[in-house]
């Protein structure tokens, strides 16, 4: 590998009727990616550490999620990776569409990583994410949740940092029951909507079908 670092980056929270969409980005140098990815692939080190093995946080409990969570934040401590996360709100989502809001995101998550040379930097994202094209060294992979540990890491952040988000607002707008479904279009939370009208924090243009 030429590039100095790697950046993984996805988001959570793209499809719900209600709440933030969480983007989140992780960097770490190559050298250290390729010792972290040997270990976490590592069956002996999973089983040593009681980890499960790494994937799509959608397919991770949420007591797993937290688990890997906080060994990122113990890698952060030690300086292994880095990483950083955004949250931006059905108004905005509203307004400019989801598709820009996630495509702004990530810009000003890559600006928080002075040390990534664009040159030298080699940015993995999942599904159909784009970085930048100043960065030259990019790939977008299909399933990169599942394929690709620094965009799992990613994945995992996005989506505990969004659920926790989900949590908070349920407490006021208990009657959603958004500690639940997270905001997701569930039968429930639709025919909550149905019942009670949209609150703040739907995406009216998200709801215009129910």
């Amino acid at each position: 590998m030429n590039q100095n670092y790697v950046i993984g980056i996805d988001e959570a929270g793209r499809g719900p009727l209600a709440g933030p969409v969480s983007v989140s980005a992780v960097i770490i140098k190559s050298e250290d990616y390729t010792k972290i990815k040997s270990k976490i692939r590592s069956f002996k080190w999973l089983i040593k550490n009681k980890f499960p093995a790494l994937r799509d946080s959608k397919k991770l409990s949420e007591i797993q999620r937290e688990q890997w969570f906080e060994q990122l934040k113990q890698w952060k401590k030690e300086k292994l990776l880095d990483f950083t996360n955004s949250m931006t709100g059905p108004e905005i989502i509203d307004e400019k569409g989801i598709s820009v809001v996630i495509s702004s995101a990530i810009t000003k998550l890559l600006k928080k990583f002075p040390q990534a040379d664009p040159e030298k930097t080699l940015v993995l994202l999942d599904g159909s994410l784009k970085a930048p094209e100043i960065f030259a060294h990019q790939n977008t992979i299909i399933k990169g949740d599942e394929l690709e540990p620094i965009i799992s890491f990613a994945s995992i952040i996005s989506k505990i940092k969004r659920d926790n988000k989900m949590k908070t607002l349920s407490k006021q707008y208990n009657k959603y029951e958004l500690d639940i479904h997270k905001g997701y279009g569930t039968l429930k939370h639709r025919r909550l909507i149905k019942k009670f009208g949209m609150s703040k924090i739907h995406r009216k243009s998200f709801c215009k079908n129910i």
